[in-house]
């Protein structure tokens, strides 16, 4: 039954979603550095598996303002090249940060032993809403890159400020 009540709360927040301002104008992110080195620190802890999450912040106009990120847990049936919010947590994270007047304006995942780039698998599971954030951990220096879709469809690749070595852990 939680599964039921779960794809319920879902559907209800797709439904209040669906009158929301289409999120393809965006067009550039603002982002300290320490909160990409936190990010990537984080997602390197957990490899081999892909770590996933939201990134929580602000809109305003065609910007975001990414302020933290929250790691959600990996319930795929193979974490080791897929990844799956756990539905309960990502309720629970949708429902604090509305309760809390803060957006999540982007979800994250990490390619182990990949490159930052969407796969084809990344694109069919993204519904297009707020940002798409691909830690990508192939070879010494891991990268992060931050996609929205244009209103033709296509990929924008947002640029992102370099990274910065991993300092203080951000709140998850």
């Amino acid at each position: 039954m939680p599964n039921q009540a779960v794809s319920g709360i879902l559907e209800s927040i797709r439904s209040s979603e669906k009158g929301a301002p289409a999120v393809t104008t965006i067009r550039s992110i603002s982002v300290q550095p320490e909160l990409l080195g936190d990010l990537v620190e984080t997602c390197r802890i957990r490899l081999p598996s892909e770590a996933c999450g939201v990134i929580v912040g602000k809109r305003a106009g065609d910007e975001v303002l990414a302020q933290r990120f929250i790691l959600l847990r990996n319930v795929a049936a193979d974490p080791l090249r897929s990844f799956r919010f756990a539905p309960e947590e990502w309720v629970r994270i949708y429902s604090e940060t509305q309760k809390n007047q803060r957006e999540i304006v982007g979800f994250f995942h990490v390619h182990p032993r990949g490159e930052p780039y969407p796969s084809a698998a990344d694109l069919a599971g993204w519904d297009g809403s707020g940002t798409y954030w691909i830690v990508g951990s192939s070879g010494d220096a891991p990268a992060v890159r931050a996609y929205a879709l244009r209103p033709d469809g296509k990929l924008r690749d947002l640029a992102l400020p370099s990274l910065s070595r991993p300092g203080r852990q951000n709140s998850v």
